[in-house]
């Protein structure tokens, strides 16, 4: 020791992190590192002695590991611990753990405060201390024009046993034309006005675009001293543009509040508050216990299976798969990615799929459709199917048409069919290939069925495997069976003698809830040793209580209520008592309530606009046709009357293709023929209905003669007569590029014919009424690509839109040749932001609206000899609003039909 003073020893500590933060399910940890160190003290040859290191006051959720203390202190007077936090469905959202360290006589204390992250509940355990902020919105979307002005109080329920101070609302990212007012706490089992929140469009300074804004919350607070900052979920701001000023006329895409009325297919609880249905609509879904409802606004179409599996969803539309990813805070879905069969028959087999499977280790996929079933690897990472491993079709399985599918503990790949009865296949995971174990028929050795049409089969597992048991719909009635691994044993028709069952659910082992396709809702006690039904109630339409409709199409249900899909009447929400003595007592049918509603537009793609002064047609590809008129000065839009295939006036289809106005009748081109409607004052008096095999794809007319699109047997010249209509000729392949029309327009004398492989440009005699010349362009001569997807017509020009492009030409009258060409796509020089085209509109003379295939709109001004001036690209004012798929000229505002059912209006600056 040199000099007089004392030595002086000292520990410190230095931490990773002072908060930790978690959801259920994830842990996070902090590094603490001991440093001793001793002044005025000088070693010439020994090295400091290793002193005990003794850490205490961490318990659950907290756990000490990587701990090298337990030695003593490093030959430089250190040494290092970690602390893990791992929230349970039991922990408190915020706790301290006091940790006290003690370096031989000396004591260091130092806390470490614990929080779970996020607030928003995705699962069923809900912790018993939560914050929640503005709970029965979420997420919040607020939606104004840019003259309007926005008040919106946030509001957190604190129901923690601490008070929060220093409460601060923040934007993860600044947000111009916001303005967050705060307050300073929020006391203990109190709900507070945390912020107000003033949102003024007029403040967003939009320059040429419309203004989609949206940001995830933060909220920020001290408790014990420890400042603490939480995700709150998204709230998204969206105003629309100032020079392109879009009005959602009808915006049912991306605002549904609830699923429509419609004929539902399956029910699908995630979670307590979280429900999905799919619908012959479409799929929709709601994270906050039905208050607010979201849909694949792409996707109007029959959702026939659904399944899930961490973020991701999968959801099959006909013969089509769709893969997406789902944000559970905010509902909002992304990165969707569709498999088709007819894109590649190995990943996707053939037919309507009824079945998506996930194997154990969730990266294989068994999809399993009417006609077939794929085995393909699934990478969890990317969401994404990669490659096909097996591949059966129905008659590599001896069977002919499958109804529907169970795969029982990633194990047993149960098929009901048609024709022959059950079968059971055992799925091998190491071989990614299923092998037939089980076969149930009328004429099965041991186990017979009744019958070897199956319409449906239900898989109920009990307490008890020996309890478990196969209930399999036939049409001679209800058949209950024991199961155990993939096999059936003592199998009986019960009681329950309808011959088509939907849906079965057994409660608290006791109940048993039957829906049928003609016999309603049924109740009864049910003996699990026995399989047997007693004490059968059954709700319709002639009971009372009654039912709006005998076709219960499925069943679900959480906590005490019932979730039942009424055929044409929505879901309905019946609570249930489990102690009942009987089953007339079972289900409150005084207290049923009803998620339906009836919109004025069909949620569907509108396929085509079609306006003659203030009338407007509308048709959507699964919903019909509606009439609607504007009002000249004010442009709001009236829905006059909607008609589909059991409206008074009955349509041939709901897929309505495009219309056409000709005096007092309207042209309905449809998937299945082509409609005359008598039309007047905005309603159909009567309709005649001709070429009720084809699918039409475009109308064009000049005087009496109609030119007919299809998409099998190319182009159909006919003769109106009245209401009449007489095919004159058709024109297809090889005179035409292809048999697949997909629009027609005519200018003078010639018909402009766009097809999946060209275009073609024909002549038309009106005296011999029939076509010659033609002349045909494709990708091989002057156009980007030869997919025509739009046409337009104006002044001797010709405006062609592709998949790669659009072409801008000068015709010839008497040719129908083609000169003066400009070519534009994403790499020329006046570049286009999206070459895939849906559609074209001229608007005035010097203006070309351009829609995609995306939400984006392009506006390219004109130059005097029709080559593109400029172009300026718009993005629609929502995510949601995928694809422009026509448009029509209303005066000086330009009408956009968008996927998904939405209209909107928009002025062109």
């Amino acid at each position: 020791s040199g000099g007089s003073n004392t030595p002086t020893t000292t520990i410190s500590l230095s931490a990773s992190s002072s908060n930790l933060y978690a959801d259920i399910g994830e842990n996070a940890s902090a590094t603490f590192t001991i440093t001793s160190k001793t002044d005025n003290l000088v070693i010439d040859s020994a090295k400091l002695t290793t002193q005990t290191v003794n850490i205490s006051g961490i318990s659950r959720p907290y756990e000490l590991f990587d701990n090298n203390c337990t030695t003593g202190l490093n030959d430089n007077g250190t040494c290092s611990f970690k602390v893990r936090y791992s929230p349970t469905s039991t922990s408190q959202y915020f706790s301290t753990a006091d940790i006290n360290i003690q370096v031989g006589q000396k004591h260091l204390n130092t806390s470490l405060m614990g929080a779970e992250k996020t607030f928003i509940y995705t699962s069923a355990a809900t912790p018993a201390n939560s914050i929640t902020f503005n709970s029965h919105v979420n997420p919040l979307n607020v939606r104004l024009f840019d003259s309007d002005e926005l008040n919106y109080t946030a509001r957190i329920q604190n129901n923690t046993t601490q008070s929060l101070s220093n409460v601060k609302l923040l934007f993860e990212d600044a947000l111009k034309g916001v303005k967050i007012t705060t307050t300073n706490n929020c006391v203990d089992n109190k709900a507070c006005n945390i912020a107000s929140i003033n949102f003024s469009p007029k403040s967003l300074a939009s320059q040429g675009e419309s203004n989609s804004q949206g940001t995830k919350l933060s909220l920020n607070f001290k408790l014990k001293q420890h400042d603490l900052s939480y995700n709150l979920g998204y709230l998204k701001f969206t105003s629309y543009g100032k020079q392109y000023f879009i009005n959602p006329l009808y915006d049912l895409g991306e605002n549904i509040p609830q699923p429509l009325g419609s004929f539902i297919t399956f029910i699908k609880q995630l979670s307590a508050n979280s429900i999905i249905i799919g619908t012959t609509d479409g799929l929709y879904f709601s994270y906050d216990n039905g208050l607010s409802w979201h849909t694949l606004d792409q996707y109007h179409t029959s959702i026939s299976a659904y399944n899930n599996t961490d973020s991701t969803s999968f959801v099959s539309t006909g013969d089509t798969l769709l893969v997406y990813d789902y944000d559970t805070q905010t509902g909002l879905t992304s990165a969707i990615k569709a498999y088709q069969y007819n894109q590649n028959s190995k990943l996707i087999p053939k037919g309507e799929i009824i079945g998506i499977f996930l194997n154990q280790n969730k990266d294989k996929l068994i999809i399993v459709a009417r006609g077939g079933i794929a085995i393909d690897s699934y990478d969890k990472s990317t969401s994404t199917i990669t490659k096909s491993l097996h591949y059966y079709q129905v008659t590599d399985l001896s069977i002919n048409y499958i109804v529907k599918a169970i795969f029982d503990n990633s194990k047993w790949l149960m098929l009901a069919t048609a024709k022959k009865g059950v079968q059971t296949y055992q799925y091998d995971n190491t071989n990614n290939n299923i092998t037939l174990t089980h076969s149930y028929t009328t004429t099965s050795i041991n186990e017979k069925l009744p019958s070897d049409n199956i319409t449906n089969i239900s898989l109920y597992h009990a307490a008890s495997p020996t309890n478990d048991a196969l209930f399999i719909s036939t049409i001679k009635g209800l058949v209950a069976a024991s199961y155990l691994n993939g096999a059936l044993s003592n199998i009986n028709l019960t009681d329950v003698t309808y011959p088509f069952t939907n849906s079965i659910d057994i409660i608290d082992n006791k109940w048993m809830i039957i829906g049928s396709q003609l016999n309603g809702l049924s109740v009864g006690k049910y003996d699990p040793s026995t399989r047997k039904i007693s004490d059968v109630i059954t709700y319709k339409t002639t009971t009372q209580p009654s039912l709006a409709n005998n076709y219960v199409t499925a069943l679900s249900r959480k906590d005490k209520t019932l979730l039942v899909g009424i055929a044409k009447s929505g879901l309905l929400k019946i609570p249930f008592n489990s102690t009942s003595a009987s089953s007339k007592d079972f289900l409150d049918m005084t207290k049923v309530s009803q998620y339906t509603q009836t919109p004025l537009l069909p949620p569907y793609t509108i396929s085509s606009l079609q306006s003659e002064g203030n009338n407007i047609t509308i048709t959507t590809t699964g919903g019909g046709v509606c009439t609607a008129s504007t009002d000249p000065q004010t442009y709001q839009l009236s829905i006059n009357n909607c008609y589909n295939t059991t409206s008074k006036i009955k349509l041939p289809s709901n897929g309505v293709t495009n219309a056409l106005f000709n005096k007092n009748q309207l042209l309905l081109g449809f998937d299945n023929g082509l409609s005359i409607a008598e039309y007047k004052d905005n309603a159909i008096t009567n309709i005649h209905t001709f070429l009720n095999t084809h699918y039409i794809s475009s109308i064009a007319q000049k005087d009496t003669t109609l030119f007919i699109g299809t998409t099998d047997i190319g182009l159909i010249l006919a003769k109106l007569d009245g209401s009449n209509l007489s095919s004159l000729k058709t024109y297809n392949n090889p005179v035409l590029p292809s048999d697949h029309i997909t629009t027609v327009k005519t200018a003078n004398n010639l018909v402009f014919i766009g097809t999946l492989n060209g275009l073609s440009i024909g002549k038309y005699n009106p005296d011999s009424q029939n076509l010659s010349n033609f002349t045909t362009y494709n990708a091989s001569n002057i156009l980007p690509d030869s997919q025509i997807n739009a046409l337009a017509v104006k002044n001797g020009y010709l405006y062609i839109g592709t998949s790669k492009g659009l072409v801008i030409a000068k015709y010839d009258n008497n040719k129908g040749s083609l000169s003066d060409i400009h070519t534009y796509t994403t790499s020329s020089s006046i570049r286009l932001t999206n070459a895939n085209i849906a559609t074209l509109s001229l608007y005035s003379n010097n203006k070309l609206i351009i829609g995609t295939d995306s939400n984006l709109l392009m506006v390219a001004t004109l130059n005097a000899d029709n080559s593109i001036k400029s172009i300026t690209s718009l993005t629609l004012p929502s995510e949601s609003y995928t694809s422009i798929k026509s448009a029509t000229l209303l005066g000086n505002k330009l009408l956009l039909g968008i996927t998904g059912g939405n209209l909107l209006l928009g002025e062109i600056g």
